[in-house]
């Protein structure tokens, strides 16, 4: 049986936060933030950020990166962080900087992102857009989406981005 090494290593801001062993054996999955930061519901203008996600595959590993629609979501393409009062914040994610691809699991439109190791960390960037104009309360909105890292071998890792936003009650919509 063929045996392929994946350390998978999610940085955000410099910090290593964690990694996984042979595709064989256990693995750990460590969690990851994506802060889009306060959110405007009177501002006309789209809420944006990005971090990056880090993977390391043994030479001639192929391997493709996946994510579910989140904890919120119906799916992929209906993405939406929660506050704790059950108001929905939607969002998406996707692989480019034009948000022209959502990122997803490969189904409904969405793409998958696949790679070939190197041996070296390869860094895949993750943009969020939250759209302009949501009727939203103020409070902390967050999901949970999970990341699949899937080798050829038939083996996968998993890992968690946290998506997070915040509605200051200064920017409180009247209900």
């Amino acid at each position: 049986m063929k045996y392929f090494r994946l350390i998978v290593l999610l940085i955000l801001s410099g910090l290593l936060i964690g990694g996984f062993g042979d595709s064989s054996a256990s693995s750990s999955a460590a969690a990851v933030d994506l802060n889009a930061g306060d959110y405007d519901p009177t501002s006309p203008i789209r809420k944006e950020a990005v971090t990056h996600i880090h993977v390391q595959c043994s030479p001639g590993t192929c391997a493709e990166i996946r994510m579910g629609s989140g904890q919120f979501g119906s799916s992929i393409h209906s993405r939406g962080m929660q506050n704790s009062d059950g108001d929905r914040l939607a969002y998406n994610l996707y692989t480019d900087s034009s948000h022209a691809t959502v990122w997803g699991d490969g189904t409904n439109g969405s793409s998958f992102v696949p790679l070939m190791g190197t041996g070296s960390p390869q860094s895949f960037a993750v943009y969020l857009v939250v759209p302009a104009g949501q009727s939203v309360r103020s409070g902390q909105y967050t999901d949970t989406v999970t990341i699949s890292v899937s080798l050829d071998d038939g083996g996968s890792h998993t890992s968690y981005l946290n998506v997070k936003a915040n509605v200051p009650s200064v920017f409180k919509i009247l209900q």
